[in-house]
């Protein structure tokens, strides 16, 4: 009889709050992971969902732990409810979210965190012609893999006489931390090209700050031709000059980097070849 008197009395004074508003303490919390495809539904319980449901493997609970603005023994707030919900979203394997509270018998809340996943595995293949060069293009990606929330792609590519073999990874949670890195790594038929992206972004209204860093290292056979000399690189353009006292050089290697607001630097340098010239490039 007591316990059942405790139950109303806690579910009508959370009645008297407008939903989403009470700042009861959280006591614990209650994970729903749904699939790609929610078998619960009739409209989603085919064979073809079935079998992507057991090639997908769910988020785990631990990525979608890490990512909570609100934990046990704090109060709950409606505001970093939503914006855990955005967080969560924003990985971009998690199609929806929701972060609600549920009254307890004894006055405070669990916190309850339904997600649904979308798709993460690309394949790609495509083969074609264009200018009398064949072209064909293989690879895949996967945006969660085995649930943990980490991506990784690889990519092969060939036209003609260019070709370009590429591989990415990324982590929302480097080393386990608030930091989010995104690395590549590219070999291709003039050269190589490698860089990284660390940022940590605002998570929430009251985070004090923000920060993102990036860097990139390209090495590419260029040519220089007679009365001119011609770069390119892709984290920005560039000019180049030199007299043409011949018509090729030495393989150049570039280096260009990033710091502070809107800050870019970087430059090139063509070593002497034998018979004298030099081309440099900014």
């Amino acid at each position: 009889m007591s316990l059942a008197l405790a139950v109303l009395l806690a579910a009508g004074a959370l009645a008297q709050e407008p939903p989403g508003t009470t700042t009861a303490p959280v006591a614990g919390l209650v994970f729903e992971r749904v699939n790609v495809f929610d078998l619960s539904l009739p409209e989603d319980d085919l064979w073809a969902f079935r079998t992507a449901n057991r090639i997908h493997v769910a988020t785990k609970e631990s990525v979608l732990r890490r990512e909570l603005l609100l934990a046990p023994g704090d109060p709950f707030d409606a505001l970093k409810a939503l914006e855990t919900e955005r967080n969560l979203r924003s990985l971009g394997f998690v199609r929806h979210a929701s972060v609600t509270p549920r009254p307890r018998a004894d006055g405070a809340v669990d916190l309850a965190v339904r997600t649904q996943d979308s798709w993460t595995l690309s394949p790609r293949f495509s083969v074609g012609t264009e200018g009398g060069e064949s072209s064909v293009v293989y690879g895949i990606s996967e945006g969660n893999l085995l649930g943990l929330g980490k991506s990784v792609s690889f990519f092969n590519s060939t036209k003609g006489s260019e070709r370009r073999t590429e591989a990415r990874y990324g982590d929302p949670r480097f080393f386990r931390t608030e930091a989010r890195m995104l690395g590549h790594f590219a070999d291709t038929d003039r050269g190589g090209e490698y860089g990284f992206r660390l940022a940590r972004p605002f998570f929430s209204h009251d985070s004090p700050w923000a920060a993102e860093t990036s860097w990139a290292r390209v090495a590419h056979d260029e040519t220089l031709y007679a009365s001119a000399a011609s770069s390119s690189t892709p984290t920005g353009p560039r000019a180049a000059w030199g007299p043409a006292a011949c018509s090729t050089a030495p393989p150049p290697s570039s280096a260009w980097g990033q710091a502070g607001v809107g800050r870019r630097a970087g430059s090139t340098a063509w070593p002497r070849p034998p018979g004298g010239c030099r081309a440099t490039a900014r």
